[in-house]
């Protein structure tokens, strides 16, 4: 997914065209921008997020731009932000749906409770989840030597529970030196989606057909 803290240094115009020019390249296929709440008045900003994506749907017809929540701690956030994505007229509907981010132990603690006030999936940052997990802020070489069954127990944990309510999964932002072994074990699991930077979608796309492959041949 994009994020908007990507965008903090450009004009909203500049914004609006990037998100546009991003949609209309997808040719019809989802397009998932995550808000940002890191601003003095937080719901404000989020308001503002929220009018430029209803902005882009509407006035540039792209219908494929949905949105990821990140930060939501408790069950009462997520209403919250509901509510005020609701306010500027972004009600969830078959052509926008609305992810929740999974980055902390209290979100895997909470997760029925959050599947239930109404999400269309999950996505997990993995970096994030890692650094929050274990209160660390590991550099991406760190991050791809590190190894603990924590970590894949946790990835089990959540897309099992979504899976048994029937919710999309998607794992993002790991290390590329990683995908192979976690391709294979967050296919084992039936994850929908892994997603990955332009550079490197090919070879994400070879380790998802082994281990679809894999998968099968151990089943018979």
């Amino acid at each position: 997914p994009m994020n908007f803290e990507n965008f903090s240094i450009k004009t909203r115009q500049e914004t609006f065209n990037f998100l546009t020019q991003v949609c209309q390249k997808a040719n019809g296929k989802i397009v998932i921008i995550k808000l940002s709440k890191n601003h003095p008045n937080p719901n404000e900003h989020i308001t503002a997020q929220a009018n430029l994506i209803k902005e882009v749907r509407n006035k540039a017809s792209f219908k494929n731009l949905s949105v990821a929540l990140p930060w939501q701690k408790t069950v009462s956030d997520l209403i919250s932000t509901k509510k005020l994505l609701s306010s500027v007229g972004l009600h969830r509907s078959p052509t926008f749906k609305i992810f929740l981010e999974i980055g902390s132990a209290s979100n895997i603690f909470s997760l029925k409770a959050l599947l239930a006030a109404g999400i269309d999936g999950i996505e997990i940052d993995y970096w994030l989840l890692v650094n929050n997990l274990y209160q660390e802020n590991f550099t991406y070489s760190e991050l791809k030597t590190f190894d603990d069954s924590a970590i894949d127990s946790s990835l089990e944990a959540i897309i099992e529970t979504a899976k048994k309510h029937g919710q999309f999964t998607l794992v993002h932002n790991f290390p590329t030196e990683k995908s192979a072994t976690l391709s294979s074990k967050l296919i084992s699991l039936s994850v929908s989606a892994l997603s990955t930077s332009w550079q490197t979608v090919v070879p994400l796309r070879t380790e998802v057909s082994v281990a679809e492959k894999d998968l099968i041949k151990n089943k018979k």
